[in-house]
């Protein structure tokens, strides 16, 4: 996310002043965004497109604008392969290796999805999966402003191109930014939608997007205030948005450190019983800490079910109780810990099962996230 703004930054300024500094940064930021991740490859797809269209269709400044490309090129082809090892052996077929993984990432791990209340393979999710996700755990604010945002740019977009084809002219920087944001977004959400089959985890591997909500929702509140002139409407404006954000700043420092767990207000109550909550198994250090403060025994065995082992958690713990906690199965544990993620093939309900008991549950706004059971038999 913070290698994308620093990319975007790096290419507003090439466009304001095409110099070899300029171009050398932006190709720089080019080459980390896709070694960071290869779908940085998306936005660099759509920049060169855009750049093309921009200068053959307006045919300005032709010579000048295509020799800066193919410095900007030939600097991120230099950067992303001695930045990234893996290259060196065999660029080409390495990189197209990396590019098909990532489409196919997780295709192997089966993971149980509680989805609307319904436990889903993750190679069966619906193609809505992602897109759920990001309006649900995305603040109300945020949400309504990003939508705001996207449509009225999509329209200005719109018109734009329609000009821009019928009577040849070259963008503003602030134009061709505005389009390309936009383009990347639409085109990153569809190509992650469409060909990342296996689906869990919410949206995280569009999380570099948000920045570009972020933009549209400033967009969208410009618009706004650029239509409601008079002081008091516009006070009105910013004390709604500044509201809602106090609201949720309030709200992450209240749920410390379980903030992670976050769904908007209008789902709140429906989403904490039917989503997946604790993914990575956050709470497992928070459980573990509750088990040994409970427990004195010198030696005490626990299992997680889940996606997240407990050996993240463990390394967190002082050397004291590193010795008395033995990572363990469901059938030697004397705790489990559940956070109601599940392994496909993996059927617990500790619930009707005699062998253990409820004994605590941590919460988040009186929503159990995380229940530990002991072994009673």
């Amino acid at each position: 996310m913070s290698l994308f703004i620093f990319y975007t930054y790096s290419g507003y300024n090439f466009l304001a002043k095409k110099n070899i500094l300029n171009t050398i940064i932006f190709a720089f930021f080019t080459a980390l965004l896709i070694n960071a991740k290869i779908l940085g490859l998306i936005p660099f797809t759509l920049f060169c497109l855009l750049y093309l269209y921009n200068y053959l269709n307006t045919k300005i400044k032709l010579i000048k604008n295509i020799k800066i490309f193919l410095f900007y090129l030939l600097f991120c082809i230099t950067f992303i392969y001695l930045l990234w090892p893996f290259l060196w052996s065999s660029p080409f077929n390495n990189l197209l290796f990396a590019f098909k993984n990532i489409l196919k990432d997780h295709e192997n791990i089966i993971i149980i999805n509680n989805y609307f209340g319904n436990y889903i393979p993750s190679n069966m999710m619906p193609w809505h999966y992602r897109l759920v996700w990001f309006f649900i755990t995305t603040p109300v604010s945020i949400g309504l402003l990003f939508i705001g945002g996207l449509i009225l740019s999509f329209k200005n977009k719109l018109i734009l191109i329609t000009k821009s084809l019928n009577d040849s002219f070259e963008f503003e920087k602030k134009q061709f930014t505005d389009l390309f944001l936009l383009l990347v977004f639409l085109g990153s959400f569809f190509i992650v939608l469409e060909f990342n089959k296996s689906k869990f985890g919410g949206w995280r591997h569009l999380y570099f997007l948000y920045p570009i909500t972020i933009y549209f929702c400033i967009y969208f509140i410009n618009f706004l205030l650029s239509s409601f002139l008079k002081t008091y409407y516009r006070l009105i404006i910013f004390c709604l948005i500044a509201l809602n954000f106090g609201y949720n700043f309030l709200w992450s420092i209240n749920n410390h450190p379980h903030q992670y767990i976050f769904f908007n207000l209008l789902v709140k109550k429906y989403a904490m019983n039917n989503f997946d909550l604790d993914w990575w198994g956050i709470s497992h250090k928070s459980s573990i800490k509750y088990i040994l403060d409970n427990d004195k025994s010198s030696k005490i065995k626990i299992y997680a079910i889940g996606f997240t082992s407990l050996r993240n958690s463990y390394l967190y713990l002082n050397e004291q109780d590193k010795s008395r906690v033995i990572i363990s199965d469901y059938k030697n544990s004397n705790y489990i810990i559940d956070t109601k993620m599940k392994r496909i093939r993996v059927n617990y309900n500790l619930d009707k099962n005699n062998n253990f008991k409820l004994i605590y549950q941590l919460k988040s706004e009186n929503y159990p996230i995380s229940s530990i059971y002991k072994r009673i038999n």
